[in-house]
């Protein structure tokens, strides 16, 4: 990952005390070292899962809890129920980043759709990255499910 691309990729996450983000990962741990690095020194809550099955569906999310969600490489296209708690669990205003390794059975097109029909706003693709699909999109209070 060049210093370009790096730089880009912080620059989505507001640098605020106390930041929460909830962070979901299958792989790409590099993602999480990098966004934990850059936040350190403003004490943030970063509440880190590694992604598997069998835990997501055990646990349970506090609604209106993060103002960032971090998901990577956990859609491969039959879990695609996981966005609606991501979605409960994010404050109104809340930004999602998704990213998904370009090699899997997912596309750009599938995320995008994902968190355009999940009630998320100004869904894009940031093209940023070689190995990666970097998908954002914003919780918008009063629209969709946002309320």
């Amino acid at each position: 990952m060049n210093n370009k691309s790096k730089e880009f990729f912080l620059s989505l996450f507001d640098k605020t005390p106390e930041l929460r983000v909830l962070v979901f990962h299958n792989g790409g741990e590099i993602f999480v070292d990098i966004l934990n690095e850059y936040l350190q020194d403003v004490t943030p809550r970063v509440k880190e899962i590694k992604y598997n099955k069998e835990s997501f569906e055990e646990l349970k999310l506090r609604p209106r809890a993060y103002e960032y969600a971090l998901l990577v490489d956990i859609f491969d296209g039959t879990n695609s129920h996981l966005i609606e708690e991501i979605y409960h669990s994010l404050e109104n205003s809340a930004n999602i980043v998704v990213l998904s390794t370009k090699t899997n059975q997912i596309d750009s097109y599938f995320l995008q759709e994902l968190l355009d029909t999940s009630d998320f706003r100004a869904v894009n693709e940031i093209d940023i990255f070689d190995e990666y699909y970097l998908i954002s999109g914003k919780k918008m209070h009063m629209w969709g499910s946002g309320l």
